[in-house]
């Protein structure tokens, strides 16, 4: 599910230093970052706290912040799911102009979480999703 206007950035090279920021439509590069820390100083991250598990053979995900629910027949295809769903939500809160509270709540509550061992649910895989706000577009950190 590609929407126009949506960009991911990829680690490229052998090194792992090198950031890509390109255009899923049009795929082709836009912009390079030489770390992700470059990134970080020219964009706002975005976190969000997701978690996925299998339950009578589908994969579902949730965004524990968001309204944000997906399902896939891999554990990959769930995640993948999960991220494209992420960024469309993301853009229309932006669209709605309500992304940048949205935005402070969801780092606000990456400040102050915490996760015990003990309190993480059996067979499931939680994991934090980053996103950024970079000149007005939503970008996938992957």
């Amino acid at each position: 599910m590609s929407l126009e206007g949506e960009a991911v950035v990829t680690q490229g090279g052998e090194q792992g230093s090198l950031w890509r920021v390109y255009n899923q439509c049009e795929e082709k590069s836009v912009s390079f970052f030489k770390s992700k820390r470059a990134v970080a100083d020219t964009a706002v991250e975005i976190p969000v706290l997701c978690r996925l598990w299998e339950e009578d053979g589908i994969f579902n995900g949730v965004a524990e912040d968001l309204a944000v629910a997906v399902f896939g027949d891999t554990y990959e295809e769930a995640s993948k799911n999960l991220g494209e769903a992420i960024i469309a939500h993301l853009q229309a809160l932006q669209k709605l102009g309500q992304l940048d509270d949205v935005i402070e709540q969801l780092r606000v509550r990456a400040r102050e979480a915490s996760l015990m061992s003990q309190s993480l649910p059996r067979n499931q895989a939680v994991y934090r999703f980053s996103a950024a706000k970079h000149n007005g577009r939503i970008l996938a950190l992957v």
